[in-house]
């Protein structure tokens, strides 16, 4: 049971983290993957949290979240840097000053690798739980939940990036919560139940009320697709209720299809993806001037392409562990 259970959500993970590399090379971006791509991994996140002791669980994220955050800014900014003198550009003065403010997480990541943002964010909502979790009353747990989301939803409104990414980490909180709500009451266990029949209606269906919800919502609010990272979630009711749409049905359809290697493969290693695959990309782009068009064969392309381009570096970080 365990191992299904974790290859079930190496496909989730790799499933999801191909649709964050294509997100980033659609051109413009795609309403449908921006509804729920980022909230599936908090909610995988929050799978995988663990009650245990504060000073314990502080020195795990730490290793796990936090550090892999300041290593690959770190990585990204000398990246940079060695090319911009290897062109004849001037670096900067205030250069150093940026790293160091990313790295105190006043910034959120360096420009040229946005996405790490994500693990800045995700540091601040474990943190979060880890007290709320000292907390043993669910019901109570529960209104922590609710309360933070809300207090988020109204800074957010006004603030759009507090150090770690704090108002962000407020507003992701119901679907790290349900996330773990899932995991520790056994959900999982009763999707195993559902027939093949029932499982194909749901997920048509599930699939079909994300997509109506965002459409109703980006529409209704005028904007062009929903942005976590730029607090623009549109009407707030549609957008939560869009996301778990979406995450119920990819988290029903992973369970019965469980494993296909190529995927589960991205899952296990989607945060070293994560961490590389926008500054690659931006140089597979160039390659061609259709992988800057928009034709999503061409995105799909210049996608499968960057996760490739990412295998060495995941061979190299095994190789390290071990």
């Amino acid at each position: 049971m365990l191992t299904k259970r974790l290859e079930y959500i190496d496909f989730i993970k790799g499933f999801g983290i191909f649709l964050v590399v294509l997100g980033h090379a659609t051109l413009p971006r795609s309403p449908y993957i921006y509804s729920f791509h980022v909230p599936l991994f908090f909610f995988i996140s929050g799978h995988f949290f663990k009650d245990k002791p504060v000073l314990e669980n502080l020195k795990s994220k730490l290793r796990r979240i936090y550090f892999p955050f300041v290593i690959f800014n770190v990585l990204t900014w000398l990246f940079f840097i060695i090319v911009d003198l290897l062109k004849g550009v001037q670096v900067a003065k205030h250069s150093c000053i940026d790293i160091l403010r990313t790295i105190a997480g006043i910034d959120s990541s360096v420009p040229q690798n946005g996405p790490l943002w994500f693990l800045l964010c995700l540091f601040s909502l474990s943190v979060m739980f880890m007290l709320i979790n000292l907390i043993k009353s669910e019901y109570l747990r529960l209104i922590i939940v609710l309360a933070l989301t809300v207090s988020g939803y109204f800074i957010s409104r006004t603030v759009t990036d507090l150090p770690f990414k704090v108002e962000t980490a407020m507003m992701m909180a119901p679907f790290f919560y349900a996330g773990n709500i899932f995991c520790r009451y056994g959900f999982s266990d009763k999707i195993d139940k559902l027939s093949g029949i029932a499982v194909l209606n749901t997920s048509v269906l599930l699939s079909y009320l994300n997509y109506v919800t965002n459409s109703f919502n980006l529409k209704l609010s005028g904007i062009e697709r929903i942005s976590v990272l730029e607090n623009s979630y549109g009407n707030i009711f549609l957008f939560y209720l869009s996301a778990f749409f979406a995450i119920i049905f990819i988290t029903v359809i992973s369970k019965k299809i469980v494993r296909v290697g190529a995927v589960n493969y991205l899952g296990k290693n989607s945060l070293i993806i994560l961490c590389l695959h926008y500054p690659v990309l931006q140089y597979v782009e160039r390659i061609h001037p259709a992988f800057l068009g928009s034709s999503i064969f061409f995105d799909i392309i210049s996608s499968l392409i960057t996760v490739s381009l990412c295998v060495p570096a995941i061979y190299l970080a095994s190789k390290f562990k071990t």
